[in-house]
């Protein structure tokens, strides 16, 4: 099992660990996010489903950490990461994004050759050096398999336990 596998299966720990759920509510006033609760001196997980342009999920991570979390991460079921997405990552204090292969990562070198400039190129790459992509093969071949044999998935899972 990989650093990705383990930090997805792991039982977040509220002592530790603090999730957007329940920490971080965006108000309906653009661009003011509020702490709910405190994160001072803990890692911070961030789980969403997906993650456009990374706007907001970079200025999510400023103002966590400028509340005093020691660390922000991101784990996002879909990056679609189009645009300034690599750029604003590479910038961003965001420890690392965590990502599923559900859509095609770009090549950041396919990026720094459309809009050449040094600069940006060098953000777009520590952009792409925080991204991890985990496969979400095994969860649709599992769903697949409970299809056809007409079970749900939870039920499938157990029973794949069960002969483990």
């Amino acid at each position: 099992m990989n650093d990705i596998e383990n930090l997805l299966q792991y039982n977040i720990n509220e002592k530790n660990i603090v999730s957007s759920t329940g920490a971080l509510s965006l108000s309906k006033v653009p661009n003011e996010m509020v702490i709910i609760g405190d994160v001072t001196g803990k890692d911070v997980i961030i789980l969403d489903d997906m993650v456009d342009t990374a706007g907001t999920l970079c200025k999510a991570a400023e103002v966590l950490m400028t509340a005093g979390a020691n660390s922000v991460r991101a784990i996002i079921s879909h990056g679609v990461l189009s645009g300034p997405a690599f750029e604003r990552i590479g910038e961003s204090v965001l420890t690392e994004l965590i990502i599923s292969n559900s859509l095609k990562k770009h090549d950041y070198m396919e990026l720094c050759a459309k809009n050449f400039n040094e600069e940006s190129c060098l953000n777009i790459r520590k952009g792409s050096d925080k991204i991890k992509v985990f496969s979400v093969s095994k969860q649709i071949g599992l769903a697949m398999a409970a299809l056809n044999n007409d079970m749900s998935y939870e039920a499938l899972q157990a029973k794949r336990k069960e002969n483990v």
